[in-house]
């Protein structure tokens, strides 16, 4: 699913919880946290930019050109937070396939 707000109707923010809670409870749910409004809400620009520079890294690509010892500690943190998110998701994903 893909979330846009700028496309979202006024009804599909209310189901959402863009501007306020939803009006459904525990719609949105990760692991054992659940919210109450739309996932985009809760994404930092910092958080996307960790998120761009993690799928740029899968490509080959590191931030600085001498690799691992150059990047700071919170970078290879946060890295390895959505590398090892990502592939819970897949596992996951596996396990529901027939």
């Amino acid at each position: 699913m893909e979330l846009d707000c700028a496309k979202c109707s006024e009804n599909q923010k209310l189901f959402y919880g863009c501007e306020e809670d939803s009006v459904i409870p525990d719609k949105w749910q990760i692991k054992e946290w659940v919210f109450q409004r739309c996932p985009i809400k809760l994404i930092t620009q910092e958080t996307q930019q960790y998120i761009q520079a993690y799928n740029l890294l899968q490509l080959g690509a590191w931030p600085y050109a001498q690799g691992w010892f150059r990047n700071s500690n919170k970078f290879v943190e946060a890295v390895s937070i959505i590398d090892s998110e990502i592939k819970r998701l897949e596992a996951k994903a596996m396990k529901q396939k027939p």
